[in-house]
C-alpha cells in the first residue's frame, strides 16, 4: 500500500512537466511535421499538398543562395571563432596584472543584446561614415562597401562573428583549470616551448570543451538571425537561411514553405552533428580515461598509450 502511494506521488509531481511537455513540444511537433505537407498561409484552411513544397523548396532559387550563403559562413566562421576564442582564452590563463579586466571586456559581447549589436555594426561597417572605414582612412587605405558591395558581405559577417569570439572564452577557461600541472612541468623538463606545449598539452586537453563548442558553434552558425536580419547586404548577400525562412512565414505568409525549410535545417543540423559525434572518438580525449590508461594507441595523442607528451 506505501509503496503504491509511492509511486502514484511521483507521478503526480512529474505530471506537470509530462503534460507540459506533451502539450507545448510533442504535439506541436507533429503540427508542424503536418504544416510542411501544407500550402498553409496562416490565414485560410491549409490544403495538403504532398511533397510538394520540399520539391519547389530544391528549384527555388533563392533558397539555394541563402542555403549556400549560410553554408559558407559556417565553414569560416566556426573554426576561425573556436580558434579565436581558445587563443584568447590560453592568453587569458596567465597571471598577468589586470588579467579579470580583460577578461570581462573580452566576455561582454556575450551578454549585449544581439539587436544592440547589429545596430553598432551596421554604423561601424558603412561605407562612407562607417568607423572601420574612417580609421582605414586615417592610414591611407580606401575602405571597401562592406554592406554594398557583394563581394565584401560575408567577410563582414565573418568578422562580426570573430569580434564575437569572447562568449566562448569562459568555456575554455575553465578547461584550462582542468589541465594537470605536471604535464606542463615534465614538459619543462623535456626543453618543450610554449607553442610545443601547446599544440601537444593544452590543445588535446581541451579537445572535449572543443567539441562541444564545435556543435554549438554549428548550430548558432545554421540558426543566424538577428543580425543578419538588421544590417542585412547587397541584394541577397545577407539573406542567410533564417531570414529567408522568416521573410516566406512572415512576408509572403507561405508558413507551409517555411515549416518545410524549418524541417530541412532541422535534418542539415541533425546531420553534421551526428557526424560530429561519430568523429569524436578518433580526436576527442579524456582527461579521466587518459589517467586509467584506457586509451587505444590509435587514440593516444602524440604516440604515446596513456600519455599526452
Amino acid at each position: 500500500m506505501k509503496k503504491a502511494l509511492s509511486r502514484n506521488a511521483g507521478f503526480f509531481f512529474v505530471a506537470p512537466w509530462v503534460i507540459g511537455f506533451i502539450v507545448f513540444t510533442v504535439i506541436p511537433l507533429f503540427q508542424a511535421l503536418y504544416l510542411g505537407f501544407t500550402d498553409s498561409n496562416s490565414i485560410t484552411a491549409p490544403n495538403f499538398v504532398g511533397f510538394q513544397n520540399y520539391i519547389d523548396l530544391f528549384h527555388d532559387e533563392d533558397f539555394l543562395s541563402s542555403l549556400s550563403l549560410t553554408v559558407w559562413y559556417a565553414i569560416f566562421a566556426v573554426p576561425l571563432g573556436i580558434a579565436a576564442s581558445l587563443s584568447l582564452a590560453a592568453l587569458l590563463n596567465c597571471k598577468i596584472r589586470g588579467v579579470y579586466l580583460f577578461r570581462t571586456i573580452l566576455y561582454l559581447p556575450a551578454v549585449v543584446s544581439g539587436v544592440s549589436i547589429a545596430l553598432l555594426w551596421r554604423w561601424i561597417l558603412d561605407k562612407d561614415m562607417g568607423l572601420l572605414n574612417l580609421l582605414l582612412a586615417r592610414i591611407g587605405i580606401q575602405g571597401p562597401g562592406w554592406l554594398s558591395n557583394p563581394n565584401w558581405v560575408l567577410p563582414s559577417y565573418i568578422l562580426i562573428a570573430l569580434w564575437g569570439a569572447g562568449g566562448g572564452i569562459l568555456t575554455y577557461l575553465a578547461g584550462l583549470q582542468d589541465v594537470p600541472r605536471s604535464l606542463y612541468e615534465a614538459a619543462d623538463l623535456d626543453g618543450a616551448g610554449w607553442f610545443e606545449k601547446f599544440v601537444k598539452i593544452t590543445v588535446p586537453m581541451l579537445t572535449p570543451v572543443i567539441f562541444y563548442n564545435l556543435i554549438m558553434g554549428i548550430v548558432g552558425a545554421f540558426r543566424k538571425f538577428s543580425d543578419a536580419y538588421i544590417i542585412g547586404g547587397a541584394g541577397n548577400q545577407g539573406r542567410f537561411y533564417m531570414v529567408y525562412l522568416y521573410q516566406n512565414a512572415f512576408n509572403y505568409f507561405k508558413m507551409g514553405y517555411a515549416t518545410a525549410m524549418a524541417w530541412i535545417l532541422f535534418l542539415i543540423i541533425l546531420v553534421l552533428s551526428l557526424l560530429v559525434f561519430k568523429s569524436s572518438n578518433l580526436w576527442v580525449f579524456y582527461n579521466a580515461e587518459i589517467k586509467k590508461g584506457k586509451k587505444k594507441s590509435k587514440r593516444a595523442p602524440h604516440g604515446k598509450e596513456g600519455g599526452l607528451y
